[in-house]
């Protein structure tokens, strides 16, 4: 949880440079750093699925967080498509992704582990 937080927080920079470096050279220093924190999350995510539920309950629990990943997927290029069509800019539909991911690394911090190991290989209820 600790990678995919310290991923949210990049991409947030990321998006920032996006909104104030755009014009400046400087962009092509923070693109790369924001995609690879953005494609670490694919990598990290089913880890911590894994960790977090077991994996007894993978399947299940993987595939709902990428129906909701789908519905954002779906949702998000016609939100920014409006704040820039409302504002002329893209900066509006950026501070809230920020925001949603300023919430998400907070709750991912205070989230806990619904599961955990007695003897290797068997899961047990946390207390």
């Amino acid at each position: 949880k600790y990678v995919l937080t310290l991923s949210l927080l990049v991409q947030c920079f990321g998006i920032l440079g996006l909104m104030t470096l755009a014009q400046t050279p400087f962009l092509w220093l923070v693109v790369p750093i924001h995609g690879l924190a953005h494609g670490g999350m694919g990598a990290v995510w089913p880890l911590l699925v894994q960790d977090s539920f077991g994996l007894k309950h993978f399947g299940a629990i993987f595939g709902l967080t990428n129906v909701a990943t789908i519905g954002s997927s779906l949702l998000g290029p016609i939100m920014m498509g409006i704040s820039f069509d409302v504002t002329g800019s893209y900066n509006s539909g950026f501070a809230g992704v920020i925001a949603i991911f300023l919430i998400g690394s907070v709750v991912l911090q205070l989230a806990r582990p619904m599961y955990r190991e007695a003897t290797p290989g068997k899961a047990v209820a946390a207390t």
